[in-house]
């Protein structure tokens, strides 16, 4: 008995070092590259988080029986802040042929979109789709965040069919009184 709880807390502490160490975005602030980068997160890159839905926030929700629901375009934030910065970002995404308004979501607006959707039984995949999304997704639409450097996603999304072209805009407003703006068209 002895033995095995030995055994069990060092896997549970290697296990705890790992998740630290592997989940950890954040490095050290780089002089040499911009203090904010937006780019358009492909699949390829996506798939980092899992290979389906049921695991990966950042794919498109599809069930079997119901089809595809969601619609998603992700974009990447880098961050490389030489102090504590705070941030608030802005956006619109808005159908070129409908006109319909699509939605930035934040942390806590995409856990909660996955939820109502509830695409999957798993509890597995329910607790990695939530930590995935509680270290990676972005905070809020203002928060503070740290020195060094850090990559959050910013998810766009529209119940599907989305008619496109999406005209797509973001900003991101830093506390030194800088801006950057991201710009796409989503066909």
């Amino acid at each position: 008995m002895k033995r095995f709880l030995q055994l069990t807390a060092g896997a549970g502490c290697a296990l705890l070092l790992l998740l630290f160490f592997s989940c950890a975005t954040t490095g050290a602030f780089r002089a040499d590259q911009p203090k904010v980068r937006m780019v358009h997160a492909d699949q390829q890159e996506l798939r980092q988080f899992g290979a389906t839905y049921a695991r990966n926030p950042y794919l498109d929700p599809i069930t079997l029986l119901g089809g595809k629901k969601f619609e998603f375009y992700v974009i990447r934030l880098d961050l490389n802040l030489p102090g504590r910065t705070d941030i608030a970002i802005t956006g619109q995404a808005r159908s070129v042929a409908s006109g319909e308004t699509l939605r930035l979501y934040t942390r806590s607006e995409l856990q909660e979109l996955w939820e109502l959707l509830g695409t999957t039984e798993d509890s597995a995949d329910v607790e990695t789709r939530k930590s995935t999304i509680g270290r990676t997704a972005l905070p809020a639409m203002d928060f503070i965040e740290r020195s060094g450097s850090r990559s959050y996603y910013i998810v766009i999304g529209g119940k599907y069919p989305v008619r496109k072209p999406v005209e797509i805009e973001v900003s991101a407003y830093l506390s030194s009184g800088e801006s950057f703006v991201f710009r796409d068209v989503w066909q």
